[in-house]
């Protein structure tokens, strides 16, 4: 496994009160192209931190670098949009044990209107499909073990990772199926290839409940950073302790799931016939609950601790391909999953109560 790093600081202003909200750009210097770690906002206390590995630094072919030359780029929101409005370098930076704290990160011009950097790029170094995690067993399971118990003092199960496997799948299909488990939907190859990158294409991990194991989509992880591997773990962690803790759920959601095969099969219904039925279907509204809940773990709290993660997404050839030739599906088919997410977690948001997020109810 790579060599692990941890930064941490606490931006504020010139007599050292927290600035948060305040987005970060964790940059590596290089002398050609920079290298982006992470970018987020910081919380409350005015802190950020992130976890990264010696790839995120070494993004170019040839790099070898063995520490990171670490600077800063701190934004402000304005017009619409975010700009620079703070710079700061820390050259020869010393991890100490791979950690550094960078202590009071202070914007002197804070009290009043703040400098805006019109010349500096708000995220300086960003590659969308450039290779950021060597993912590995060792990488991932150091992931569940750090994120692991936040999860489970989040959502009060214990013992998330008890008899858990874990799996890496380099094939979109294989991911699928693995995904899937004993269901066989009757598609061809060709078809689960389609529907693979349409539907599991955002998914850098998957909670397979009859196998109770977690398959990671090890083609697509290696374009996040080690930040966000954690937060998608986080997140499949929650469908563990859906599965492992609600009574009857495996149940339903395998009813729900063999109500899939018949519409797939029938050549009669269109695809906007079958996206209107779904949508309307057991599973949706099921998956609504599971995916709400875990997109409300996630967001409003994971996120929130793991304040830099960038869980980036690869646009492969395939996706390419398929896009300009099924616009619509491509888009009816994202909006059915945005749906899961956003409609349920405005759901559990809803029934918040204190710094814990609310309890999980599949009705």
């Amino acid at each position: 496994m790579d060599a692990i790093f941890k930064l941490s600081g606490l931006v504020t202003d010139a007599r050292g009160r927290a600035i948060h909200n305040l987005r970060v750009a964790v940059v590596e210097q290089d002398a050609l192209i920079d290298d982006l770690l992470g970018v987020g906002m910081t919380d409350e206390r005015g802190a950020f931190r992130i976890s990264f590995t010696t790839k995120e630094f070494n993004q170019e072919p040839f790099e070898h670098e063995t520490s990171p030359d670490i600077y800063l780029v701190l934004s402000a929101y304005r017009d619409g949009k975010f700009v620079a409005v703070d710079r700061q370098e820390f050259p020869g930076l010393a991890f100490a044990d791979g950690v550094a704290d960078l202590g009071l990160i202070k914007i002197q011009s804070w009290d009043e209107e703040p400098t805006i950097l019109s010349h500096q790029n708000p995220t300086p170094g960003l590659k969308l499909n450039v290779v950021r995690l060597n993912i590995d067993h060792d990488l991932v399971r150091h992931c569940l073990e750090e994120v692991g118990p936040l999860v489970e003092s989040l959502t009060g199960w214990p013992g998330l990772l008890e008899s858990t496997s874990v799996e890496i799948e380099e094939d979109a299909v294989a991911f699928w199926a693995k995904t899937m488990g004993s269901f066989d939907l009757g598609l061809p190859d060709l078809a689960k290839r389609v529907l693979s990158h349409v539907v599991f294409k955002k998914a850098l991990a998957a909670y397979a409940p009859h196998a109770k194991r977690i398959v990671v989509n090890g083609k697509e992880a290696v374009f996040s950073n080690l930040d966000g591997l954690k937060v998608i773990l986080g997140h499949e962690l929650v469908h563990r302790g859906q599965f492992l803790y609600e009574p009857g759920l495996l149940a339903r959601y395998d009813a729900a799931v063999r109500e899939l095969r018949p519409k797939l099969l029938d050549a009669d219904l269109s695809i906007r016939g079958f996206l209107a039925w779904f949508l309307a279907s057991p599973l949706q509204q099921l998956m609504k609950h599971m995916e709400g809940y875990a997109a409300h773990v996630q967001t409003d709290f994971l996120q929130t601790y793991y304040n830099c993660a960038m869980p980036l997404v690869h646009v492969g050839l395939l996706e390419r391909m398929l896009a300009p030739v099924l616009p619509h599906l491509f888009k009816e088919m994202a909006e059915v999953k945005v749906k899961q997410y956003t409609e349920g977690r405005a759901w559990y948001r809803e029934r918040q109560e204190g710094n814990l997020p609310a309890r999980f109810s599949p009705e």
